[in-house]
C-alpha cells in the first residue's frame, strides 16, 4: 500500500474535524466570579497545534494524492492504492469546483427569478426542480472528472 496515498486520506478529514468547528461561535454565558469550562482552557492549544493541521489538509492531502499517483505509476506493480491516491488527488478540487457551480446557481437563480417591478411574481419553474439540475450537473461534472482522471492513471506501467 502506498504510504503517502495513506497519509493523504489521514489528513484529508482533518479539515473537517478541525477547521469546521471554529466556525461556530461559543455560547458560554460566564457569571460574575465563575471559571470558564476546562475545555476553554485547551482553546489556546488547540489553536496552535490542531488548527494548521486542518487548514492545510486541502491542500496537503491533494499534494500527497498527486504525489502518491506517481509513485504508483512508476512502482511496477510493488505499491498498490490507486483508488486511495485518485480520492485524495481530487476530492478538495471537486468540492472547489462543487462549490463553484453551487454559488454560480444561486447567483443566477436570484438574478433570473428577482420581482420586476408591475409584473406578478411567476416563477417559470420550481426551486427544487433547478436545484436538481444544479446536483445532477454536479454529479455528472465530477464523475466525468474522476473517471478521467482514473482512465488516465490506471493505464498499463510503461
Amino acid at each position: 500500500m502506498s504510504r503517502t496515498a495513506l497519509w493523504g486520506a489521514i489528513w484529508a478529514p482533518l479539515f473537517f474535524l478541525f477547521v469546521i468547528p471554529f466556525l461556530w461561535p461559543d455560547r458560554i454565558q460566564l457569571g460574575p466570579g465563575r471559571a470558564p469550562p476546562v475545555a476553554a482552557s485547551f482553546a489556546p492549544l488547540l489553536i496552535l497545534i490542531v488548527l494548521p493541521l486542518g487548514v492545510s489538509a486541502p491542500f496537503g492531502s491533494t499534494i500527497l494524492g498527486w504525489v502518491a499517483l506517481y509513485q504508483i505509476r512508476h512502482s511496477r506493480g510493488r505499491l498498490y492504492g490507486l483508488g486511495l491516491a485518485v480520492a485524495d488527488a481530487l476530492l478538495y478540487p471537486l468540492l472547489a469546483l462543487d462549490a463553484l457551480i453551487c454559488f454560480s446557481a444561486v447567483v443566477g437563480i436570484a438574478y433570473h427569478t428577482a420581482p420586476v417591478p408591475g409584473q406578478p411574481v411567476r416563477p417559470w419553474i420550481s426551486y427544487s426542480l433547478l436545484w436538481l439540475a444544479v446536483i445532477l450537473v454536479i454529479a455528472t461534472l465530477d464523475w466525468l472528472i474522476v473517471r478521467a482522471v482514473w482512465r488516465r492513471t490506471s493505464r498499463a506501467q510503461v
